[in-house]
């Protein structure tokens, strides 16, 4: 880990299948931090139904973590694309930047140019 970077972990039940720990009831450290950036992982990325997620209970606490993030960057995998996940967490717009593995779709790259989502991408161009 870098000497600059300080790591905050939300307490609470641990769950392994996603590797995280949840309390929805208690508060949280995002109650009081402004992050300057907040990264969220996808389960399914919708043109139409957004960025979702595969299990609900999981939802209260990255929302919070959207609120209170100064740049959200979403991390979506090229499979995950016209993927629906159960859980809908916000619209692709939402987020400032998408992270994926390989080239979007053209649907997809137009869908971020219109809503001002910069993509990056192995073989994007440094800007």
């Amino acid at each position: 880990m870098s000497p600059n970077v300080t790591a905050i972990l939300c307490g609470g039940t641990y769950r392994a299948r996603s590797d995280a720990f949840y309390d929805a009831s208690n508060s949280s450290p995002l109650d009081s931090l402004n992050p300057r950036k907040i990264f969220i992982s996808a389960s399914g990325v919708h043109n139409h139904f957004g960025v979702s997620w595969f299990n609900p209970e999981d939802l209260a606490t990255k929302r919070k973590a959207m609120n209170r993030g100064l740049r959200k960057i979403l991390l979506a995998r090229h499979a995950l694309f016209d993927e629906v996940a159960s859980a809908s967490l916000a619209p692709i717009s939402a987020f400032d930047v998408l992270i994926s593995d390989r080239p979007l779709p053209a649907d997809y790259v137009t869908h971020c140019q219109n809503g001002s989502v910069k993509i990056i991408t192995p073989d994007s161009e440094d800007e």
